[in-house]
């Protein structure tokens, strides 16, 4: 939750996309990337970029406010973090996500039609069936956040006692790579839409996990997931769809999994307030400005859907502040 609110806070708050543009526009003219080999001036940063030498003056200088950059006698370079997350090609790269975020920055624009028609400005399925642009970004941006979480999930969930996993909505497969990764006996079906699924088969051919894998094509709401899982893995999935959607989904995924075989979700979960953790509360409107049904879940809701399906002994497992895990097992007859 937001503490302490102050009218300096208030303003905070209301001048927010200032802060956020500064980011997302060096993010999208690779700032970060031209910086990093060796300090530079704002002139020779302009003549790179073939830009206007004040506007990239004033954008380096707000960075430098911001800690993202450093500078000295008129050159700029990068600070350690900015190193570490927003040039392209490193391990722990986050500009992926940055590009998905100003890709969303048209429609949070229209927040306010949203929220009076109760209806979606812009659709992200239907973005996603789309090659190139969006949906590029939309799949690497889940790659960029995804791997931060990969030992901790997979540590959590016992990776090691699987041996056949449905991955539904994977994605590139990040997770269910890293998973097969720290598995050699786990064998792997990776569940998405076309586009997804060619960025998918690069990341899984550079891992060299071609014959452990098996691609099923489709929207998971009309094609058959198969039979003989004792692993459905579901990450943020859940949020995209209304409550009746993810009953459908669920019950699809239970008739999958063997006796004795586990469903895990990873999501971000709300408290049963509703309004809280903060992150979970704020995303619930991007479902709205962007999906027909879509919104953040309270634990107790999932839960009471698990057990309508016939799923039990559901555990929650908090991995950060803003998200969490519920695992689920069907019984053996």
């Amino acid at each position: 939750m937001v503490q302490s609110l102050t009218p300096e806070k208030i303003c905070e708050i209301g001048n927010g996309f200032w802060l956020a543009q500064i980011l997302l526009t060096a993010n999208k003219l690779r700032i970060f990337d031209l910086l990093e080999s060796k300090p530079l001036t704002a002139q020779e940063v302009s003549e790179k970029l073939k830009a206007d030498l004040r506007g990239v003056e004033l954008l380096l200088n707000a960075l430098v406010s911001l800690d993202f950059l450093k500078e000295k006698k008129d050159m700029y370079q990068n600070t350690p973090l900015s190193s570490t997350f927003l040039v392209s090609g490193r391990p722990r790269y986050k500009g992926y996500a940055l590009l998905h975020l100003k890709d969303m920055w048209e429609s949070w624009g229209k927040l306010e039609e949203a929220v009076l028609s109760g209806k979606p400005v812009a659709r992200v399925r239907e973005k996603l069936e789309e090659k190139g642009g969006f949906s590029d970004n939309f799949i690497l941006a889940m790659q960029n956040h995804a791997v931060e979480m990969l030992d901790l999930i997979a540590r959590t969930i016992g990776i090691e006692k699987y041996h056949f996993m449905l991955d539904i909505g994977g994605g590139p497969g990040t997770y269910s790579i890293a998973f097969a990764q720290r598995n050699k006996n786990l064998k792997v079906a990776l569940l998405d839409l076309p586009p997804v699924l060619g960025i998918a088969k690069e990341m899984i051919n550079k891992n060299k996990l071609t014959e452990r894998f098996q691609l099923i094509e489709g929207d998971f709401f009309e094609v058959d997931f198969g039979r003989g899982y004792d692993l459905i893995y579901l990450s943020h999935i859940i949020h995209q769809n209304g409550g009746d959607e993810n009953l459908i989904l669920l019950k699809k995924a239970y008739q999958s999994l063997v006796g004795g075989g586990k469903l895990v979700i990873h999501d971000f979960f709300l408290e049963d307030s509703g309004a809280a953790p903060l992150f979970p509360a704020i995303f619930a409107l991007n479902m709205l400005v962007h999906t027909e049904k879509g919104r953040s879940y309270k634990f107790s809701e999932v839960e009471s859907w698990l057990n309508e399906v016939g799923l039990t002994e559901i555990t929650r497992k908090t991995l950060t502040a803003q998200s969490a895990l519920l695992i689920a097992t069907k019984q053996k007859i």
